[in-house]
């Protein structure tokens, strides 16, 4: 049994109608298809899970099978995948971190890694990581994921503090989300303004060659 949970990734109730799962692929293909977002590796592995999630959920069969599986195991043989462990969530994070590297900052789709990271801070994951304690490990996760979010501009990287915060670390964490905050903020207040400086600057060369001109 699969241990993704594909209506979250669909962000669809598992009640859903086919019509309604239909409209949600579509949707999040529009956002995440490899067309719309050439060489972009985070986009084209969020595509595969929303493609892969809508392959079950879209046929009958596929859908029951897996809605029995994760839903009503009771004396329900099949092959079931390992429970999750803090050792996997940190190589997930890993993974993550190596195709934001390998990605290009300026074609990016910031909302692919953004839906990676809140896949991999789940609820579910979050709560391994509490039970199982090992701050060494926590530690590194928090470091890699918050590593990974380099890329991302201010809004988004508050959407994934939201996230990373939930990582269960002895020691005070705060100072350092904050800082990242601090960076973020102040780089989107230069993009927000080098535009007007360009402009300002161009104007100022044009008044300056039209006075000399003048002369």
């Amino acid at each position: 049994m699969s241990s993704k949970d594909y209506y979250k990734i669909l962000s669809v109730k598992p009640n859903a109608s086919p019509e309604e799962i239909k409209q949600a692929y579509r949707r999040l293909a529009f956002k995440y298809h490899p067309d719309r977002n050439p060489e972009d590796t985070l986009a084209e592995t969020v595509f595969k899970e929303i493609a892969e999630a809508y392959e079950i959920l879209s046929d009958k069969e596929k859908r029951e099978d897996y809605h029995y599986k994760r839903f009503y195991t009771y004396n329900y043989k099949y092959k079931e995948k390992p429970t999750q462990t803090p050792h996997g969530i940190l190589e997930e994070a890993l993974k993550i971190k190596k195709l934001v590297d390998q990605s290009d900052p300026f074609r990016m789709n910031q909302d692919a890694l953004l839906f990676q990271i809140k896949q991999l801070l789940e609820e579910a994951n979050v709560e391994v990581l509490k039970k199982e304690d090992q701050q060494p490990i926590n530690q590194k996760i928090f470091d890699t994921v918050l590593a990974a979010c380099e890329p991302l501009d201010y809004i988004n990287c508050l959407s994934a503090i939201d996230s990373i915060k939930t990582i269960p670390l002895a020691e005070n964490k705060t100072e350092v989300l904050a800082s990242l905050i601090s960076a973020k903020r102040q780089a989107g207040n230069w993009e927000r303004y080098k535009s007007l400086i360009a402009i300002a600057v161009a104007l100022l060369l044009c008044a300056i060659i039209f006075t000399v001109g003048k002369k």
